[in-house]
């Protein structure tokens, strides 16, 4: 349940961004009698803290008077609320939704990126907004189109979690930024030089002036375009993340009785970024396609991602699950940690064709492993000889543009 249409705004913003199961609406605070704030989105090892205010600018003989009541209802308000609800949740371990039953547990708070951000709606471009670190930490603020056209393209907890982080790095590094427009020409710059943020002819200078034409020649470049045709096919990844979590929600699927250990697989696949699930839900489509052949013949594959984790997709028919239940997905999973010893992380996903429907039922588990001992790799090689699971593999590298071009 959300309070109002500000927050409803926001919040569906942020379930389509970061998917159900990490997204809470006017979480509980303490002793669940209290707002927390107005969406909360737990991801380990993210959080991030959203304050929404809806204040209607009010004119005024004095402009300065008129900003300065906005501002202080807008964005100190939400500034008290999210250094507030941080505060609480130092000392808490797990969510309390709005109706007062646990959610996740917390990310350990040695590991926790908590990420601040108030938006601030209302106001139409007549009061400047201000950000950075306004007290306790630094606060991202947004109005209602630069939340917008920045959760539009960073729609991933990973890609959104990045941009903060760079963002917040870039102005504590001390530089002078001046924006010919809004945030869309910082995101631009973002986009176009990663991460670092600034390129190498920048990196010396004190001040930095973003040119208000950035992010229209960005969006209307033919590389934009192909990038958006391109990642269409990700989506589907984004799909099969938001079915399984409905599972996890219902206590099925073969996730056992624990959310929190339910959700781990999950969340791995929805921290990959929106390029890694463009590659991983091509590689995906291509599987599913295999499995849909006469023959028959293909029945699991491994990938591995850019981000270093690895997926085991099996598919079997209704008769050949009810039998074998989970265990060829599980072994199939620790043999991957064997020949991926770079990856030390291993998803499975297991695809169950009903033959009473057209559709597929669904099923995945989560193995992690730093090193595997002697005795586990004996295993593993008569698990191979005995069983055949990948005791041939066909390897094979794809390449994969970002912002695909003719050339390829």
């Amino acid at each position: 349940m959300v309070a109002n249409p500000a927050e409803q705004f926001v919040y569906e913003i942020c379930t389509n961004s970061f998917l159900s199961l990490w997204s809470y609406a006017n979480p509980k605070g303490p002793k669940g009698q209290s707002e927390l704030c107005d969406i909360l989105v737990v991801c380990d090892p993210n959080v991030i803290i959203f304050s929404v205010k809806n204040i209607v600018f009010q004119e005024h003989p004095s402009y300065k008077i008129a900003v300065e009541r906005w501002l202080d209802r807008a964005i100190r308000a939400s500034t008290k609320q999210i250094y507030g609800a941080e505060r609480w949740l130092a000392s808490a371990s797990q969510v309390t939704k709005c109706d007062g039953t646990p959610g996740l547990f917390l990310p350990k708070k040695e590991i926790r990126n908590v990420h601040r951000v108030a938006v601030a709606l209302g106001g139409h471009e007549k009061a400047p907004l201000f950000f950075g670190d306004l007290g306790k930490g630094f606060i991202h603020v947004f109005d209602e189109t630069s939340f917008g056209i920045v959760l539009k393209e960073l729609d991933t907890i990973s890609d959104f979690t990045g941009y903060l982080t760079a963002k917040e790095k870039l102005y504590r590094s001390g530089k002078e930024l001046w924006f010919g427009s809004g945030e869309e020409e910082l995101l631009a710059m973002y986009l176009c030089y990663g991460p670092a943020f600034l390129d190498s002819e920048m990196e010396e200078a004190d001040e930095v002036f973003l040119d208000d034409t950035l992010w229209k020649g960005h969006t209307e470049s033919a590389e934009y375009a192909a990038k958006k045709q391109a990642d269409k096919i990700s989506y589907m990844w984004d799909d099969l993340i938001e079915h399984l979590a409905r599972f996890v929600v219902r206590d099925s699927g073969g996730f056992g009785k624990s959310l929190n250990k339910a959700e781990i697989a999950v969340r791995t696949m929805a921290k990959e970024d929106r390029f890694c699930r463009r590659c991983l839900a091509k590689a995906l489509d291509s599987f599913l396609a295999g499995t849909r052949r006469p023959s028959g013949r293909l029945r699991s594959r491994l990938v591995t991602s850019y981000s270093g984790v690895t997926y085991v997709f099996l598919h079997l028919r209704e008769s050949q699950a009810a039998k074998l239940g989970l265990d060829e997905l599980a072994t199939r999973c620790f043999i991957a940690l064997d020949l991926v010893p770079a990856s030390s992380t291993v998803v499975g996903i297991q695809f169950v064709t009903n033959n009473t429907s057209t559709g597929l039922d669904v099923q995945a588990m989560y193995f992690h492993a730093e090193t595997l001992s002697a005795a586990e790799r004996k295993r593993i090689r008569i698990a191979k000889k005995e069983l055949g699971y990948f005791s041939k593999p066909v390897k094979s590298r794809i390449h994969e543009d970002e912002y695909p071009t003719d050339k390829g």
